[in-house]
């Protein structure tokens, strides 16, 4: 699947704007505050139904204005992705049919991000990291998009109860039942997720290093063992039981302590936790081979359905990662956005398409 062209009404910086991409490279070029991401951006909404950077779908609306419309056609028998957010509302359509769950547009287009944002995933909190796993996941089976929706919906009920001057019992026990049920799927997904990005992920390390660097990265939660995930034997009872022992300390802190929520990823670089301990060099190092095992386990996903997106993430890279990434994933329909590049480089990506832009219009197509 390939994106032949955007359509943007009132979004950002842009009025209106149609533009037609090349169905292998496409390099934006525009200073900063230009517009270069807003393309990104929308094209991003139009396969995940949200912006990787935006908090709220208000932020995308050109200043004056009530609303947005964005149109992505794909050259798939010229299907059609459209998003019509007005007075508060957004509504989703693929070829002209409103869909009824989020699922359905995380099912049809797949769209991976890689943003200097993305290189803060070491070094940051856990919630960074859970984040990692759950859009990756969540882009490539949408059951999982639905057990964790159900988890973050019955934990926040729980802890509402939990923050009750004296909590009913039987009612914690029913949450516990029903986040054993989700939090296990969510479990399961995650740690076979970690598992192939360890695989992937060491044997980059391995090659951007001259085999100088060892990246291990396994999967971390508290409810349950890793002998008993591997086993994959009465997995919600486990879970249950450990929520059981906590009733009390949960009560007495005011919070459910066990379950995904709690995750982690931990990042070791020849032994050493690199998070703790390793230089900022490692870190970006490590959240390279983060990004790019992804990418590869979406590629493997969706073969020729998978579509890039890199946002002015060369400039966080020395040239040989630049050419290593684009490299890589040459057989995928890539969008590239920066400021500028070397001349190396702009010779390297001579086989796609160039758009200058300049506040918010296309000055030249190259």
């Amino acid at each position: 699947m390939v994106i032949s062209s955007l359509k943007l009404k009132n979004f950002r910086n842009y009025k209106d704007l149609e533009i037609k991409f090349d169905e292998k490279l496409n390099l934006i070029l525009g200073e900063n505050g230009q517009g270069k991401t807003s393309i990104l951006e929308a094209l991003y909404i139009n396969s995940f139904g949200k912006s990787f950077r935006a908090f709220n779908d208000k932020e995308m609306i050109k200043f004056g204005e009530n609303g947005f419309y964005t149109q992505v056609l794909l050259n798939k028998e010229n299907e059609k992705i459209e998003i019509i957010f007005e007075n508060g509302k957004k509504n989703i359509k693929i070829n002209e049919t409103p869909i009824k769950k989020l699922s359905e547009l995380l099912d049809f287009l797949h769209i991976v991000v890689f943003s200097p944002d993305d290189l803060k995933i070491v070094k940051e909190d856990p919630q960074k990291r859970r984040n990692f796993m759950d859009i990756s996941l969540c882009k490539m089976k949408p059951v999982y998009f639905a057990a964790l929706s159900n988890y973050k919906r019955v934990l926040s009920q729980k802890n509402i109860l939990l923050k009750e001057e004296r909590p009913n019992y039987e009612m914690l026990e029913i949450w516990n039942l029903e986040l054993a049920k989700y939090g296990v799927k969510i479990i399961k997904e995650r740690n076979e997720f970690v598992r192939k990005i360890a695989v992937i992920a060491k044997e980059i390390q391995e090659k951007i290093s001259d085999s100088k660097e060892i990246l291990e990265i396994n999967y971390i939660t508290n409810a349950l063992k890793k002998e008993e995930i591997k086993r994959n034997e009465n997995l919600e009872e486990l879970f249950f039981n450990k929520l059981c022992e906590q009733k009390e300390n949960e009560i007495f802190k005011r919070t459910c302590l066990v379950g995904p929520h709690r995750d982690d990823i931990s990042i070791d670089m020849n032994e050493v936790n690199i998070r703790k301990y390793g230089s900022q060099g490692q870190q970006k190092t490590a959240a390279l081979a983060l990004k790019f095992s992804e990418i590869e386990i979406m590629k493997n996903e969706f073969a020729e359905e998978c579509i890039l997106i890199l946002d002015d993430v060369l400039s966080e890279l020395d040239e040989n990662r630049q050419k290593y990434l684009i490299k890589s994933f040459e057989d995928v329909q890539t969008f590239i956005s920066a400021t500028e590049i070397s001349e190396e480089l702009d010779n390297f990506l001579s086989r796609g398409r160039k758009f200058y832009i300049q506040k918010g219009e296309i000055k030249k197509i190259v």
